[in-house]
């Protein structure tokens, strides 16, 4: 029986093309430094009939590790909480974790560009932010649609437990989501926000360099 051998089809070899060339823009940027990646899609109701519609996101890149760049958006991209019904154990079972790897995920990026994301859009850890590495123009994220300075979620969930004397508020046992305040410090736990609040949304990826 005669092998056939069959060529990559042209839309194939483009995107591997285009897939290569973004790798190579990640690796020549330095740490600290941005870079474009995907597009504030016209396609999700955050950014239909804005300014911003169409334009490239804008990305800082926080590390290079294991064939691996981190990446985090330079602004928030949106503003919503951290979990519609707010009783959320992590950030993975949150609805916004489902909003940022579906909806987020189809209309921000092309082919090319979600071939190159390892793992999950998420959002980054409170203990990453505490980091003395990260600058003050970091912490202090301002909104892409409206240039204002916007608390902004972080991936840890706490559970709350202070003082019965708030109990009008809080119940003990529930789950608060902590955030980074417009003055640049890291709310944890009981000084945190409740889930359902609306607060600013700063994307990361983990994208393949090779």
């Amino acid at each position: 029986m005669a092998l056939i051998a069959i060529s990559p089809l042209p839309s194939m070899l483009a995107m591997w093309s285009d897939m290569r060339a973004c790798q190579e823009k990640i690796r020549d940027t330095p740490i600290g430094q941005t870079i474009d990646f995907g597009t504030y899609s016209a396609e999700l109701p955050a950014y239909r009939g804005t300014s911003v519609a169409g334009k490239p996101i804008r990305w800082v890149v926080l590390d290079k590790q294991d064939g691996r760049a981190l990446l985090v958006t330079e602004q928030c991209v949106d503003y919503l909480p951290f979990d519609e019904v707010g009783d959320a154990e992590d950030f993975e079972s949150s609805t916004l974790h489902g909003y940022l790897n579906c909806s987020f995920m189809d209309f921000a990026f092309s082919d090319a560009e979600r071939g190159l994301i390892d793992g999950d859009v998420t959002i980054l850890n409170s203990f990453l932010l505490c980091e003395p590495a990260l600058s003050d123009d970091f912490r202090y994220a301002k909104s892409v649609k409206d240039d204002k300075v916007k608390d902004w979620w972080t991936s840890t969930v706490e559970k709350y437990s202070g003082s019965s004397d708030y109990s009008d508020f809080y119940y003990v046992g529930q789950p608060l989501a902590n955030y980074a305040c417009k003055m640049g410090d890291i709310k944890f736990g009981d000084d945190g926000s409740e889930q359902d609040d609306l607060l600013g949304v700063r994307p990361a990826i983990w994208v393949k360099l090779n």
